[in-house]
């Protein structure tokens, strides 16, 4: 069971390969976006706001 979950593991790193480079790229922005959030203070603000235009359906299952 665990060799079958490392081979599709495997084959989706393959497919990925190509775009692991952007994938970086956007994921250091958003850590910069949130540390900046956080060191203004607006993490909190944006959070209530997703709060806010979250359905409540999906609220109630968090």
């Amino acid at each position: 069971l665990a060799a079958v979950a490392v081979e599709r593991f495997l084959e989706t790193v393959t497919r990925l390969r190509p775009h692991l480079a952007r994938v970086s790229q956007v994921s250091g922005a958003l850590l910069i976006l949130v540390g900046v959030l956080m060191v203004f203070d607006y993490f909190t603000v944006m959070a209530t706001y997703m709060q806010t235009i979250t359905p409540a359906a999906l609220r109630q299952r968090l």
